[in-house]
């Protein structure tokens, strides 16, 4: 087996500069543990756009005989130039929570010059069909190679028109269970997506989930890859489309990450 994890920060294995947690609890490190004898490589970026992992999957496929590929929200700058990786999210050249997270030396007065013109270059309809030929040829080209692939859509899920001749697993809206994870912090609890704005923190879970979902969402995918839920040329034998929110035993607190939040205000 050889396994490559394509992706933004919902597949980043490193998110961090230095050493925030004494343990990665990653689902990409967890699946590396889970696959000791196997080869294992991490490609997933923060902050960066489907697209720049689509270039990144087109160099490397054909060295993997499985694939993981988690795509970015599609309001994200499809293309920078390579100095500006990891600020494909950053739309409008003023966030101010990504000092903790790598590229952060990025100059962020780039893209908000560029962001004028945004919404002139990129309308909604053209990024979604930016995204779906992304996701056409990614399940074509893992097709052709005969390379088991399980898809992650992270949000955005509408922006996706999945056909019913799509050879391998999808996982969807897996934000829904990211979103609804919650830290209490001097007996107040947030949602975690509201941290950042009530509390002026950045989001410090790898690939946004807390340790127990990490773990959860790594025995899913290893699942999927046991249980052999693919296609076989024109004998299909399934094709798998799951809410990611309807995946049992999530858990939406974790002490870890309310101790974390706690000493990071004190």
């Amino acid at each position: 087996m050889k396994l490559a994890i394509f992706g933004d920060s919902y597949a980043d294995a490193d998110l961090f500069e230095g050493n925030l947690w004494s343990t990665n609890f990653s689902w990409p490190k967890l699946l590396k543990d889970y696959y000791k004898d196997a080869e294992v490589d991490f490609y997933g970026t923060s902050g960066t756009s489907s697209y720049w992992s689509y270039e990144l999957f087109h160099e490397h496929h054909k060295k993997y005989t499985h694939i993981i590929f988690c795509y970015a929200g599609t309001t994200r700058w499809p293309y920078l130039p390579p100095e500006y990786t990891g600020r494909h999210f950053d739309i409008h050249g003023n966030d101010e929570t990504v000092s903790i997270y790598k590229n952060q030396g990025n100059d962020a007065a780039y893209v908000k010059d560029l962001s004028r013109i945004f919404d002139t270059l990129f309308p909604q309809s053209f990024l979604n069909y930016i995204n779906n030929k992304i996701f056409d040829d990614v399940n074509n080209t893992c097709k052709y190679n005969d390379i088991k692939l399980i898809n992650i859509i992270t949000t955005a899920k509408e922006c996706y028109h999945i056909r019913d001749y799509y050879d391998f697993p999808i996982l969807e809206s897996l934000i829904d269970v990211s979103a609804k994870e919650t830290v209490t912090v001097n007996d107040k609890t947030f949602y975690m997506h509201d941290i950042m704005q009530e509390l002026g923190q950045p989001d410090i879970r790898y690939c946004h989930l807390n340790p127990h979902n990490n773990l959860l969402l790594s025995q899913v995918l290893v699942n999927l890859f046991n249980q052999n839920c693919f296609s076989n040329g024109q004998n299909k034998i399934m094709n798998k489309k799951v809410e990611c929110i309807d995946i049992a035993n999530w858990q939406f607190t974790h002490s870890l990450i309310d101790e974390y939040y706690q000493l990071l205000l004190k």
